[in-house]
């Protein structure tokens, strides 16, 4: 073999070796996607559509959110003290408020109007039947409501500025990283409760990754506030 042969095996080789060893190139997002709510786990009640519109490129990906729902009435709710928000107190009781007479429970420590208050936990009887109950169901709400209606990641991993969903819009700090040979992408939002929270702060975690058949979108959402935690399993279908 002469070495002009030789010399066209190597280069063939070679080729083949940097292509072996190139990084594949990630998953891509773009198009509308549908909530599917059959597939999907912990979602908050009263929710009625969710839909997110992904443009990808090399460089950036966009991500703009429709959520329809009374969400934010579930939101307050879930807040009031034990749940139990404006009742009708102790059956048949026709004292200030609704509550029991002296202002308390027999044997209580002074409950106070007990058609507000309710018993501790589950409420009392003819008062308003309580929403939710615990701080999850807000972080449910939460995961919706707070994460942004439209926000840009940059794809070499470097952080970028938006805003957090909710009536005040508070800013936030966006993040994008790839991981599984670009297989699964992560998007973490960071940011303060600006809408009377106390200023706690907010942190959003999405991890997007295709279906094993390709054809749906799956997202694991988790949410941490200030009123607590939650982990969402989204599922969406494109459009």
């Amino acid at each position: 073999m002469n070495k002009v042969a030789l010399l066209g095996l190597s280069l063939v080789f070679c080729c083949s070796s940097v292509e072996a060893k190139k990084t594949p190139a990630p998953a891509n997002f773009s198009g509308t996607w549908v909530l599917d709510f059959t597939q999907s786990k912990n979602l908050p009640s009263g929710l009625e559509n969710y839909s997110i519109v992904v443009s990808q490129n090399q460089k950036n990906l966009e991500v703009k959110t429709s959520v329809k729902g009374d969400l934010d009435r579930q939101r307050s709710a879930s807040n009031e003290p034990n749940g139990g928000g404006q009742g009708t107190g102790y059956p048949g009781g026709g004292y200030p408020g609704g509550g029991y007479p002296n202002g308390g429970y027999p044997g209580g420590p002074g409950m106070g109007r007990m058609g507000r208050i309710g018993i501790p936990g589950v409420g009392f009887p003819g008062g308003r039947r309580r929403v939710g109950g615990e701080s999850g169901t807000r972080a449910e709400a939460d995961a919706f409501t707070l994460y942004p209606t439209d926000a840009v990641f940059l794809m070499d991993g470097a952080k970028s500025s938006g805003k957090l969903g909710g009536q005040n819009q508070s800013d936030a700090t966006l993040m994008a990283d790839w991981s599984k040979k670009g297989k699964l992408l992560t998007l973490v939002m960071d940011g303060d409760e600006g809408f009377g929270g106390g200023g706690g702060s907010i942190k959003i975690k999405d991890q997007w990754k295709f279906s094993k058949d390709g054809h749906s979108l799956m997202v694991d959402r988790t949410i941490h506030t200030s009123s607590g935690s939650k982990t969402l399993h989204l599922a969406f279908y494109k459009k």
